[in-house]
């Protein structure tokens, strides 16, 4: 567990291992709603207590929050660069992406995800950025490469 501070603004708090795994996989998936975070990463929290939490993390510059017009006025949060050289840089060689240029379509991938990965016939879901940062020399890995430089959106 760490605790960021953020002085201009005069915040502090813990990040523990649920959060970490938060912004590997809001990292992972670019983009995320309120709602699917809360399907997909904190299911043992409240509405409100899950909304302070995503205000601390804002206020402390580890996410981003913008409006979304396509989905009548929802938030969508993202990683921000900050967060990333914290808590992420352990995890790949460079920034690929941290917020979605097609806000819509990766939303649509993250619901594609959640759906294949409750199906029985998929057991692994990588997304594009896993791909294409997060990998390394074994074999596994080397097949990811191949979809990572065709610059696909996932690979199940």
């Amino acid at each position: 567990m760490k605790v960021t501070t953020n002085k201009k603004r005069q915040t502090n708090f813990i990040v523990d291992r649920d959060d970490l795994k938060f912004f590997e996989y809001l990292y992972a998936m670019k983009s995320l709603t309120k709602k699917q975070i809360k399907r997909d990463m904190y299911t043992h929290h409240t509405d409100r207590a899950l909304s302070q939490r995503l205000d601390k993390f804002i206020v402390g510059n580890l996410l981003t929050c913008r409006l979304c017009k396509q989905l009548r006025g929802t938030y969508v949060y993202s990683v921000t660069k900050n967060c990333f050289k914290e808590y992420l840089r352990g995890r790949g060689d460079s920034i690929v992406t941290l917020r979605s240029d097609k806000i819509y379509h990766d939303l649509l991938l993250v619901e594609l995800r959640n759906i294949f990965l409750n199906s029985d016939f998929v057991q692994e879901y990588f997304s594009e950025n896993e791909l294409i940062s997060w990998h390394n020399d074994s074999e596994p890995d080397k097949l990811l490469r191949v979809y990572s430089e065709l610059r696909s959106d996932a690979c199940l």
